[in-house]
């Protein structure tokens, strides 16, 4: 009988997985309280347009678009910093670099700009090449899943 050892985990492996489970379900619970909050003014705005007598008017009762969008580039701003350390997780496990971890760091790190993205603010020339970086990024990723499902010999693993 084949027993396998379980592989032991180096001690900062097992801190770093606990620190992003917590971490991330803080994010979770974090994001679920800015999702009510957005839900409540969701309702709000519209019956303060339809009732012009109630309290506040049409302004928000809580945050503004404004305040919302830097919110929710703030908690793209931990995803990056998560993504970061699986990084450095994956790299202290295997001594490699995967590159489609990196990738998808930069693809949470462009929607991050592209949510606080100023439309105005930009000249056509300079989102059209936010869109193809984007575009770039995504057919990367694809193409490293591509290849890792055919495997080292360029035919199906399965």
């Amino acid at each position: 009988m084949d027993e396998q050892v379980p592989d032991k985990k180096h001690p900062l492996i097992v801190v770093a997985e606990k620190g992003k489970r917590i971490i991330a379900g803080i994010l979770l619970i974090l994001m679920f309280v800015v999702l009510g909050v957005a839900v409540v003014e969701l309702v709000w705005v519209p019956l303060t347009l339809a009732f012009p007598g109630l309290p506040g008017g049409q302004d928000s009762l809580f945050l503004t678009e404004a305040q919302l969008l830097s919110i929710f580039g703030l908690f793209l701003s931990v995803l990056i910093a998560l993504e970061l350390v699986e990084t450095v997780e994956v790299y202290f496990k295997d001594r490699e670099v995967h590159a489609e971890i990196v990738i998808l760091v930069a693809m949470i790190a462009l929607a991050r700009k592209v949510v606080l993205l100023d439309p105005h603010g930009y000249e056509p020339l300079t989102i059209v090449g936010i869109a193809a970086l984007f575009m770039g990024l995504a057919a990367t990723y694809m193409a490293i899943k591509w290849a890792k499902q055919l495997g080292p010999n360029g035919s199906d693993e399965e």
